[in-house]
């Protein structure tokens, strides 16, 4: 063959070969989007199958209550019942929303919200998912006022809050600051006794994605932060995370210290 012809077969051999990673590109991407379809909607009919069993127990055990027929211990145990049956129905109702909203488009409802106050009530909401480990506001924590969604902030705090809890020691604190910047406030969220590698810090923040190892230490649907981060970002702000071997883990998000409605 001449050095024509070579060329040529050359040019025809590249153009079928980068039609064939593209068609592979393609194909790996749609098998992507349909494997995260098919877990949304999984999550998302557990989540309503669970629903109808918890308020028929809640139902029940709230009816007993009310009727005070009960002994004393009779009466303890149906309200533990009732106030677990309780915290389940919420935290069923949080998985419903938080699967929703990281498949759906936010659309913000924003107000003046204080922000220390919104801290402590996602705190308070959080107190079972806490557990044994002590809250520490830092003293220099700011009181700041900030135009945001109220119902999606608490669910980023509560994700974040309940993020640092699972992962933090035992027994260990969870230390939470706001700071003003320049141009936006800052929120940060460290626990003590957890440590995320460098090459892992942007790849948690996906949907589904769950680092190597983690479901030995906590249980978890792998969409928490990435609905933290969708959150922020509807807001106009960013989210990120610092970790050390030796003083724990950081989850930062910001808010813009003036934002236009939307």
């Amino acid at each position: 063959m001449d050095v024509a012809s070579i060329n040529a077969a050359a040019s025809l051999t590249a153009v079928a070969i980068e039609r064939a990673r593209s068609f592979a590109a393609e194909s790996s991407a749609e098998a992507a989007r349909e494997s995260e379809q098919l877990r949304s909607t999984v999550l998302d009919g557990l989540a309503h199958a669970f629903k109808t069993p918890l308020t028929t127990i809640r139902s029940s055990s709230s009816g007993l209550l009310e009727m005070d027929t009960l002994s004393g211990a009779e009466k303890r145990l149906v309200a533990l019942i009732d106030q677990h049956a309780g915290h389940l129905n919420d935290l069923t109702t949080r998985l419903l929303r938080t699967a929703r909203i990281d498949n759906a488009d936010l659309k913000l409802k924003r107000e003046h919200i204080d922000l220390r106050q919104l801290i402590q009530s996602s705190i308070d909401a959080s107190s079972q998912e806490l557990d044994a480990h002590p809250i520490h506001l830092q003293p220099r924590m700011q009181r700041s006022m900030v135009w945001a969604d109220r119902q999606l902030l608490e669910m980023a705090l509560f994700q974040l809050l309940d993020n640092a809890a699972k992962y933090g020691s035992p027994n260990s604190s969870i230390t939470i600051d706001v700071q003003e910047e320049q141009a936006e406030i800052l929120i940060s969220i460290r626990n003590e006794g957890s440590f995320i590698p460098p090459d892992e810090r942007e790849k948690i923040f996906k949907r589904f994605y769950r680092s190597p190892g983690s479901d030995r230490r906590a249980s978890g649907t792998g969409i928490g932060l990435s609905v933290v981060k969708r959150i922020t970002e509807a807001h106009q702000g960013r989210s990120w995370v610092n970790s050390d071997p030796d003083t724990g883990t950081t989850f930062f998000l910001t808010l813009p210290r003036t934002a236009k409605e939307m």
